[in-house]
């Protein structure tokens, strides 16, 4: 190789470094940290949603604590459908309930007891 191939050499790697540079920096600019396209915004906006927690219960099912503007959501994602568990507000006052019941008796009825783990399928208790 000549002189002027290694220029071109060279030309072509600062040109992909820099393509690759560029995007690394669009794709920081408008993909939020959970890989969604955040909405373009003017700068200085205020967001109204996002995820406060989450925490996964197994395999499939998760719970979210969503905020709101000034509300706390929590909901339980995953397994077919998804709940919204209970509603709070952000300032830590009292909760309202949603759906049928509150979040004590949803995880009770979907706990499994030890005694039915036990039983044979079939037989009545």
């Amino acid at each position: 190789m000549d002189s002027t191939g290694y220029f071109h050499y060279m030309a072509a790697l600062v040109f992909v470094l820099g393509a690759m540079l560029a995007l690394a920096w669009v794709l920081k600019r408008f993909v939020s940290g959970d890989a969604s396209f955040r909405p373009l915004m003017r700068r200085g906006a205020k967001r109204r949603l996002r995820v406060e927690e989450s925490l996964a219960l197994d395999a499939r099912r998760r719970v979210l604590l969503v905020r709101r503007d000034d509300v706390l959501h929590l909901v339980l994602i995953g397994g077919g459908n998804d709940i919204l568990l209970e509603t709070l507000p952000a300032d830590g006052s009292a909760p309202s309930v949603s759906g049928d019941g509150d979040f004590a008796r949803f995880l009770h009825d979907e706990t499994v007891s030890p005694s039915a783990m036990t039983e044979k399928p079939g037989t009545a208790p």
